[in-house]
């Protein structure tokens, strides 16, 4: 019998092509604030899709001389993201799963909207305690939803979402205790208003974009940045570390 994330593979390649993902070359400050932060070798990107934020950080220069992850479900994502850079080790893996890692064999670990996607949070922070090295750190981004949160889009449950495919959608401090439970010391949380761009990707696909428009398109770039507040939603972002007394001997480091 087929877990949910395996029989739902057919459903997220699909989604893969309907919902093409645009690079630009933006990146937290939080999570450049920890790459600068101490001196790193491998990165894992959980949950890359095609790749923005490898093309980001390769683009500014973070990548020289470092060995980068990639993991995604969709076979079709993995490919244009391995196409950013033929060094890059890139996998379709289960983010609850993360077969192709070895134990204790990553320094930085970023995941960006991803978590409220998988059909069990559990299993992906387990995973993400396993692969991450002493003192690496792990960049977790999601939404956070209050009561009166209100989007357009509907689940099956009829209920109010950002985004169809979310499977969850956290409302409180559950996930902090999550982490914590799991061996991760949360080193920084904080949440600001999301908001959405009113040149969406949908129009972009519909307009014939390339995946690289919004960093070589100044005119384009300047419209996304025109953006309306989501009422009751607000991007979540956590930094964690394994706690010292969770870590395990290092062992079976990524090929």
């Amino acid at each position: 019998m087929l877990d949910r994330t395996e029989s739902m593979g057919e459903d997220w390649e699909r989604y893969s092509t309907e919902h093409v993902q645009f690079y630009d070359e933006s990146v937290s400050p939080l999570l450049t604030k920890y790459l600068t932060s101490f001196g790193w070798h491998v990165f894992l990107d959980v949950g890359c899709g095609d790749g923005s934020l490898l093309f980001a950080l390769n683009g500014r220069g973070y990548f020289k001389n470092k060995t980068v992850l990639a993991v995604d479900i969709s076979a079709k994502r993995i490919d244009v993201a391995r196409a950013i850079c033929c060094d890059f080790r890139c996998y379709v893996d289960d983010a609850c799963k993360l077969e192709n890692i070895g134990n204790n064999a990553v320094d930085v670990l970023a995941s960006l909207q991803v978590i409220e996607h998988v059909p069990d949070d559990d299993a992906m922070i387990r995973q993400i305690h396993r692969v991450l090295g002493e003192n690496g750190v792990a960049y977790i981004t999601t939404v956070f939803k209050k009561p009166q949160a209100y989007y357009f889009h509907r689940n099956a449950k009829g209920e109010s979402v950002i985004d169809p495919t979310h499977i969850r959608e956290y409302q409180d401090e559950q996930l902090l205790r999550l982490l914590e439970k799991h061996g991760l010391e949360v080193l920084e949380n904080k949440k600001v208003q999301e908001w959405k761009p009113i040149l969406g990707f949908v129009i972009l696909g519909r307009i014939g974009a390339t995946r690289e428009a919004l960093a070589r398109h100044p005119l384009l770039k300047a419209i996304r940045r025109i953006k309306y507040p989501v009422p009751g939603y607000f991007h979540w972002e956590i930094v964690v570390r394994k706690k010292k007394e969770s870590l395990g001997s290092a062992s079976n480091p990524a090929d």
